[in-house]
C-alpha cells in the first residue's frame, strides 16, 4: 500500500521492509522532501519518522489492543447466536448489524485507503464481503466473519512481535552506556555510548558487555565473543589485543581504548548489515510476490464470476438453471452469491505473501546468531545448493602466519643482510609472506635498510631501491622474466628470491600451517553433497600439491596471478549457480566479487570484506561453510513447507465454497489460520540448535 502511494514520487531510491518490526526504511533523492513523504505515507494510515544516515532510531510499533468497541461487538455477536438458537429470529438482524458496524469501522476506513491508492487488501475484500453478506441477509455469517477478522488482527500482531522480540535480544548486543576513564585515570563516568569519542578510554567491568570497539591497554580477562562470532569458548585477553562491542567480559576489569564510533563499531555494522539484507529478496520470495500478484485478481475474477452465473444461464439457458440449484431464481443466485464472497475473503493473499519473508528473516537473524552475516535472502537460499567450493590457500586454508624456515644466500650479501635489506623493502607490504620476512628480520635484530622507492609487483611480490640499489623479492616466475636463473630443486616449498643489481642474492623459504579444522571441514562438505573442492593459489605447483594431497581437495590450481583467480572463479562458475569462493575478503576480493557467492572468512574487523563479499564468517572456521550449508536447507525446507500451508489451506476452502460447503467466516479463519501457521512456523528458524559448532580438531599439519 505504501510502495503504491509513493510511486508517483520522484526521488525514491529504495524501500527497505521489515516485516516482524513492522517498519519500513525509505532512502530518496535529496531534491525530494522528506517532509513530503511523511505527509504522503500518513494519508495510508501509516507513521512516518525521520532520521538521518546510519542513525539507528527505534521507533516502537503501536500495540494493536483490543479496543472497548470489539468486545462490545462480540458481545452483541454473541447475543445474536443466543436468539438465532432459541427461535428469536426476528432480533437477530439488529445485533448482528450492530456487531459488524462496530467491528467494522476501522476496518472499513483501511478498505477506504487501500481502495483509493488502487489497492485490493484484506480490510477491503472483507468489507466488501460483510456489506454483500448484509444485503442477502447473512446476518451472522457478516458479523461473526468481521469479529474473527478484528481478532486475527490482535493475534497476528502478538505473534509478530513475539518473533520480533526474539529477533531484537539477539541483536541487542552492545549496552548503551559505558564507564568512561576521565583524565585522572581514576574517576569514571557513566555515558551514553554515542558520546565516545575514538581514543577516549572506557572501563569494562566484570560481567558487563564490552560497549564499543577498542583495543585492550590494561588489565586482562577471559571473554566470550558467542554474539559476534558463534564461538561458545572463550578467548584470553591481553593488552594490545582488540576487543569487539557485545562481546561479554567474565572475570577481570579491562580498561579499553575506544578504536571506533558507536555507528561504526561491530554491532552496529552487523544490525546495518542484517536490515539491508532483508531488501535483496530470494528466488522464493520474488516467485511468491509474483504469484500473489496474478493470484488475487484471479480468485476476484473467478467470485465475480460466480456471482453471475444464475444470471447468465438464466438469460442464454434458462432451462439449465435448475442444474444450479433448487428453489425460484432468487434463491438459487443467493447460493451463488454467497459462494462469490466466501470467494472474495479467501481471494486475500495475507498468508502466502507472510509465509517467505518470515521465514528468510528468521533464517539470516539465525546465521548472525553463529557469526555468519548473509547480505540477502537470495546468498542464504544459494548456499543450500552449492556443488563446488573454490578456495584461496594462503590464509584460508592455512592460517595466513607463515614463518620463514629457512635463509639461503648465493651472492655477496651475508644471511642478516640479505634478511634485513628485503625485510626493510617487505615492511612496505600487506602480503602475508611479506609480514614474514619482516617479523624474522625483527626477531634477528638485523640493520634497517633505507628504502629510496618501493613498487608492488601485482602477485609476483616487490620491488624498489634499497641503500641505492636496485632490489626485487618475488617469486620465480617474475625472476624468468628478468632472466635471473632460479633455484628449482623440487622441493614443495614456498620461497621468496632476492636479486639485487640483477643478481641473484639467494632466496627465503616460508611455511604456513594449515587450517586445524580444515581436512574436517572439506570431509563434512562432501557428505553434505559438496562434489568437488578446488584450491586457488599464486604459489608454486609443487607446494600447491603438497597441500591439495595433505587436506584432500579434489583439485588444485597454481601460479595464479589475482586476474588469473577472476578468469579461473568464472570458468569454475560456467552456466550454473552451484559455485562458492571462499577467501580472506582483502587479498581475494575481485575472485570473491566473480564467485555467484563470495565467502569472506574470520574478517570480523575488514571494511573491505563486508563491501566485497557476499557472506562474511566473523570466525576463521571453514565448518562454519557446514553450518550455514545446513541452516540454508532447513529455510529452504520451512520455505517451502509455509507455501504449501498457505496454498493448501485456500485451494481447500476454495474447494468448499465451490460446492457451497464453506461459510465466509471458515474464510476469514483459513486465511487467519493459515497467517499464524506461517508465523509460528518461520519463527521455528530462531530455535534450531547449533549443530558441529566445535569441529573436531585433528592433529595439527604443517604446510608450506
Amino acid at each position: 500500500m505504501i510502495e503504491a502511494a509513493l510511486q508517483p514520487l520522484t526521488g525514491i531510491r529504495q524501500l527497505r521492509p521489515d516485516y516482524l518490526a513492522r517498519k519500513l526504511r525509505i532512502e530518496h533523492e535529496p531534491s525530494l522532501d522528506a517532509e513530503l513523504i511523511c505527509q504522503t505515507i500518513q494519508r495510508t494510515g501509516f507513521e512516518a519518522t525521520l532520521f538521518q544516515g546510519h542513525d539507528q532510531v527505534e521507533v516502537e510499533a503501536p500495540r494493536r489492543a483490543i479496543r472497548v468497541d470489539l468486545w462490545i461487538a462480540t458481545a452483541l455477536l454473541l447475543i445474536a447466536m443466543l436468539f438465532a438458537l432459541v427461535n428469536l429470529s426476528h432480533l437477530v438482524p439488529a445485533f448482528a448489524i450492530a456487531a459488524v458496524v462496530l467491528a467494522g469501522i476501522p476496518v472499513a476506513k483501511n478498505a477506504w485507503r487501500a481502495v483509493c491508492l488502487r489497492q485490493l487488501d484484506m480490510n477491503a475484500l472483507l468489507t466488501v464481503a460483510s456489506i454483500g453478506a448484509v444485503l442477502t441477509g447473512e446476518w451472522l455469517e457478516a458479523a461473526t466473519g468481521m469479529v474473527l477478522f478484528r481478532f486475527s488482527l490482535v493475534i497476528d500482531e502478538a505473534s509478530k512481535r513475539k518473533a520480533n522480540d526474539s529477533i531484537r535480544a539477539l541483536m541487542n548486543l552492545a549496552p548503551a552506556t559505558a564507564h568512561r576513564l576521565e583524565s585522572d585515570r581514576q574517576t569514571l563516568t557513566v555515558v551514553p555510548v554515542e558520546l565516545l569519542e575514538v581514543g577516549q578510554i572506557i572501563r569494562v567491568l566484570p560481567g558487563e558487555r564490552v560497549p564499543i570497539d577498542g583495543k585492550v591497554i590494561a588489565g586482562q580477562s577471559s571473554v566470550n565473543e558467542a554474539t559476534i562470532t558463534g564461538e561458545s569458548m572463550p578467548v584470553n585477553k591481553e593488552p594490545g589485543e582488540n576487543l569487539y562491542g557485545g562481546s561479554l567480559n567474565q572475570e577481570g576489569s579491562l580498561d579499553v581504548e575506544v578504536r571506533k564510533s558507536a555507528t561504526d563499531s561491530t554491532p552496529a555494522r552487523i544490525s546495518r548489515l542484517i536490515a539491508d539484507a532483508q531488501a535483496n529478496r530470494s528466488p522464493t520470495e520474488r516467485f511468491v510476490d509474483r504469484f500473489a500478484q496474478v493470484y488475487t485478481p484471479a480468485v476476484i475474477a473467478f467470485a465475480v464470476a460466480l456471482s453471475l452465473l444464475p444470471w447468465l444461464v438464466s438469460a442464454i439457458a434458462p432451462q439449465y438453471l435448475s442444474m444450479l440449484g433448487d428453489g425460484s431464481f432468487s434463491e438459487v443466485w443467493r447460493a451463488w452469491f454467497r459462494r462469490a464472497l466466501v470467494m472474495l475473503v479467501i481471494a486475500c493473499p495475507c498468508a502466502l505473501v507472510l509465509s517467505t519473508p518470515i521465514t528468510v528473516v528468521c533464517g539470516l537473524y539465525q546465521a548472525s546468531r553463529r557469526g555468519i552475516l548473509v547480505k540477502g535472502g537470495e546468498f542464504l537460499e544459494l548456499m543450500g545448493r552449492v556443488r563446488r567450493i573454490a578456495l584461496d590457500k594462503t590464509g584460508t586454508l592455512t592460517v595466513g602466519n607463515p614463518k620463514v624456515v629457512r635463509v639461503e644466500v648465493c651472492g655477496d650479501l651475508s644471511v642478516e643482510e640479505l634478511l634485513g635489506q628485503a625485510a626493510a623493502l617487505e615492511q612496505h607490504s600487506e602480503h602475508p609472506l611479506a609480514r614474514a620476512i619482516v617479523e624474522a628480520a625483527e626477531a634477528a635484530t638485523t640493520t634497517t635498510a633505507v628504502v629510496e622507492s618501493f613498487e608492488v609487483l601485482r602477485g609476483y611480490g616487490v620491488r624498489g631501491k634499497v641503500n641505492q640499489l636496485e632490489m626485487v623479492v618475488a617469486s620465480g616466475n617474475y625472476l624468468q622474466t628478468l632472466g635471473v636463473e632460479t633455484v628449482d630443486d623440487g622441493d614443495a616449498v614456498t620461497r621468496a628470491y632476492v636479486v639485487q643489481q640483477g643478481r641473484l642474492q639467494g632466496y627465503i623459504e616460508m611455511s604456513d600451517e594449515l587450517r586445524p579444522d580444515a581436512v574436517a571441514a572439506i570431509e563434512e562438505w562432501r557428505s553434505l553433497g559438496v562434489e568437488q573442492t578446488v584450491m586457488l593459489t599464486g604459489d608454486r605447483e609443487s607446494v600447491a600439491r603438497r597441500v591439495a594431497q595433505e587436506l584432500g581437495v579434489d583439485r588444485f590450481l597454481a601460479e595464479l596471478l589475482p586476474d588469473d583467480k577472476i578468469v579461473r572463479v568464472r570458468e569454475l562458475t560456467g552456466q550454473h549457480k552451484d559455485l562458492v569462493m571462499v577467501g580472506d575478503g582483502v587479498n581475494d576480493a575481485p575472485a570473491l566479487a566473480a564467485a555467484p557467492i563470495g565467502i569472506a572468512l574470520g574478517t570480523a574487523a575488514s571494511d573491505t570484506a563486508l563491501e566485497t563479499s557476499d557472506v562474511v564468517i566473523m570466525q576463521p572456521l571453514l565448518t562454519r561453510i557446514s553450518d550455514l550449508i545446513r541452516l540454508s536447507r532447513q529455510t529452504r525446507a520451512i520455505l517451502i513447507q509455509n507455501i504449501s500451508i498457505a496454498l493448501g489451506v485456500k485451494l481447500v476452502v476454495l474447494g468448499l465454497a465451490a460446492v457451497d460447503y464453506a461459510t465466509m467466516w471458515m474464510a476469514v479463519g483459513a486465511d487467519v489460520g493459515a497467517s499464524f501457521l506461517v508465523i509460528a512456523n518461520g519463527t521455528r528458524l530462531l530455535k534450531v540448535k547449533q549443530e558441529s559448532m566445535e569441529p573436531p580438531i585433528p592433529q595439527e599439519a604443517v604446510a608450506p
